[in-house]
Parts: C-alpha cells; sequence; structure tokens
C-alpha cells in the first residue's frame, strides 16, 4: 500500500493519504494540493530512490526542484511508503529510510551469499527501481479563467 503522511509543511498540518488507482486531490486554493502532488512527484522518481537519500542535503535539493523547501519547519514530518516496501521519513531534520537496510538484513539471513554477490544482487535491485519508478513530471493546474 503506497502512503504518503505530512504534518507541518506549508499549508497542511496533518493529513494521511492512502494512495488508490487515482487519487483525486480537491480542495480550496491554499490548502496544500499542489505540494502533496510535488512531493508525490519526488517520491515516485527514479532518481530520488537512486540518489543519495539518506543525506539532508540531498532530500532538500528535491524540495528546492519544486519550490517547496522553504515550507519545512520546526516540528515538519514527511513519511512516504511505497507499494513495494521503500520507506522514507522525515522528522524534524533527520532522515530515515529503510529499503536498502532491510533488504540486507533479509540477504544476510541466508548465509550462503557472499559480500560481492550482495553487491551484485542490490545492483539488480537498482535495476528493477528503474523499472518500478519512472521519470515524473509535475505540471500544475491551469490557473487561468
Amino acid at each position: 500500500m503506497e502512503k504518503l503522511v505530512v504534518k507541518n509543511f506549508g499549508a497542511i498540518r496533518n493529513v494521511e493519504i492512502q494512495f488508490k488507482d487515482l487519487t483525486v486531490f480537491i480542495g480550496e486554493t491554499g490548502t496544500g494540493k499542489s505540494i502533496l502532488a510535488k512531493l508525490v512527484s519526488i517520491f515516485r522518481s527514479t532518481d530520488f530512490w537512486e540518489g543519495d537519500v539518506r543525506h539532508i542535503d540531498f532530500f532538500i535539493s528535491k524540495l528546492a526542484y519544486y519550490q517547496i523547501a522553504n515550507f519545512l519547519e520546526p516540528g515538519t514530518i514527511i513519511e512516504y511508503q511505497s507499494a513495494l516496501g521503500f520507506y522514507f521519513s522525515y522528522h524534524e531534520g533527520e532522515i530515515r529510510q529503510d529499503f536498502y537496510e532491510n533488504l540486507l538484513k533479509h540477504l544476510q539471513k541466508f548465509g550462503q551469499i557472499k559480500e560481492d554477490k550482495i553487491s551484485s544482487l542490490l545492483i539488480a535491485v537498482k535495476e528493477q527501481i528503474r523499472g518500478t519508478f519512472k521519470d515524473v513530471i509535475y505540471l500544475p493546474a491551469d490557473r487561468s479563467v
């Protein structure tokens, strides 16, 4: 199940979204619909998961690309869980992502897998990421009337 949790970020005080096949954001101007769409674009992009997601500067650069980095404030929480188990969280300046660590723990349980094979498996996982996440483009709604 794909899920996004956002607290204290821009106009958003507290929201949890569980994505379905079709998820539509509807609401008044200035309530955070575009912020949510931009966050989804970040987390669904291949380059995010292939990047250095463990470092705060990398995450802030992604937010800055969509012009939402200035919405970070004390108490900001952003959590994303993909349907495949990719997990990322930002809690008041701390980054946590669990996919690779959990994968390594599972692989090491097998014991017979040598260290060089684990590296090969991680490369295969990165290929799976490229096949799962696509290049995402955020297109804002036309605001002209």
